[in-house]
């Protein structure tokens, strides 16, 4: 299935409540959190022990720290260990281990927590069979000028630093790494203004596939500028090979967001972006997704406009989003009936689509929308 469809079609749920996906990439808020030592090192020595259960193993590696961002270890060598569950074959559990092949020598950023035995890996990557999942490859240097004050900045800016000194785009499948190091976890967000100063460069690059990269980031991270950007390089980005991503961030973050989960700022180039009436894939139903997530009584006459969407992936978003907004007072059997999901004879499109424009027709003044336009 093209990426474009696969984006639709996503889009066309992220109006539903769902379970949050596990999360393979740790994100920087949340490694910042647990790690006790940050600190550029690079690899001296690796060991591999036997664990309990064959095949899995205890990985560890002798550091020689350079740089410390973060703590105060008791040596420039330290010892971090990662255990690891290693994948046996057929459907057991587990995952490739890292292979140790060509480790030796290996410069990076690393995030390491302090424990009884010394200190722990914290990695990236949860799962990984590669090095490069345990820590950040070094693209160099930290300077000697002054550094952001906060751990969490410096790594953000860091991580901006490494995507810079690529010498082409990554490939799409590491994509969701980069995306994922300036996101929430489960136990923490990150600071919007620390993440988008970190970006920065990304979205004044000359390169395209660094200022796309740079958008999707700001875009995730709540930013109403990076929507205003998008507008206003719309045909540019048409060319663009991540175009698919950036319309996927427009409308699918926050994951599982509610009403209100989004800021009202996002109305304005909401409402412009509309008015382009631009012919690109999946960009209406994720200018819904944006609507619902804001949910303010100003996206009513926005959302309704979308009824009249050419993508029915669009069409039914918009038609979820009113549905589950009908005040309880203005409920009735037929706006019940007309509610995607409701046991019922199955119902078209169209047909639903005609319902909501009728119904917003007759109510819009009740609802306090008699003098709004589009």
């Amino acid at each position: 299935m093209p990426c474009s469809k696969v984006i639709v079609a996503a889009l066309a749920l992220t109006v539903c409540i769902a379970p949050a996906p596990a999360q393979i990439h740790s994100p920087i808020s949340e490694l910042v959190q647990d790690a006790d030592l940050v600190a550029v090192a690079t690899i001296d020595r690796v060991m591999e022990t036997p664990g309990p259960t064959p095949p899995d193993r205890t990985l560890t590696v002798q550091l020689r720290l350079g740089q410390i961002l973060s703590g105060q270890p008791s040596s420039t060598i330290v010892l971090a260990k990662l255990a690891e569950k290693c994948f046996a074959g057929g459907s057991g559990p587990g995952h490739i281990c890292v292979s140790t092949v060509g480790m030796v020598g290996l410069t990076g950023l690393w995030l390491l927590k302090a424990g009884e035995s010394g200190y722990q890996i914290l990695p990236f990557d949860r799962v990984t069979h590669s090095p490069l999942g345990l820590f950040l490859p070094s693209p160099m240097q930290f300077s000697n000028a002054p550094q952001p004050a906060d751990i969490d900045s410096l790594l953000f800016s860091y991580q901006v630093r490494w995507i810079q000194s690529l010498d082409g785009p990554p490939n799409f499948q590491d994509d969701d790494r980069l995306y994922s190091a300036f996101g929430p976890s489960y136990r923490a967000r990150p600071n919007q203004e620390h993440v988008l100063a970190a970006i920065a460069p990304l979205l004044a690059s000359p390169s395209p596939w660094q200022r796309a990269i740079g958008l999707v980031i700001a875009l995730r991270a709540e930013s109403a500028d990076a929507m205003t950007q998008v507008v206003n390089e719309l045909p540019t980005l048409r060319s663009n090979p991540r175009l698919s991503e950036i319309v996927f961030a427009i409308g699918a973050f926050p994951v599982n967001g509610a009403p209100g989960s989004k800021s009202p700022s996002w109305i304005a180039p909401l409402r412009l972006l509309l008015a382009l009436h631009a012919d690109v894939a999946g960009i209406d139903a994720a200018a819904a997704g944006a609507l619902y997530r804001i949910g303010t009584p100003e996206t009513w006459p926005l959302i309704v406009s979308l009824l009249d969407s050419k993508d029915p992936n669009a069409q039914m978003i918009a038609v979820r989003t009113i549905a589950f907004r009908v005040p309880a007072a203005m409920a009735t059997e037929e706006t019940h009936r007309f509610r995607p999901g409701t046991l019922g004879p199955p119902l078209t499109t169209g047909q639903y689509v005609e319902f909501w424009k009728t119904w917003w027709t007759q109510n819009r003044a009740s609802l306090g929308c008699a003098n709004q336009s589009q």
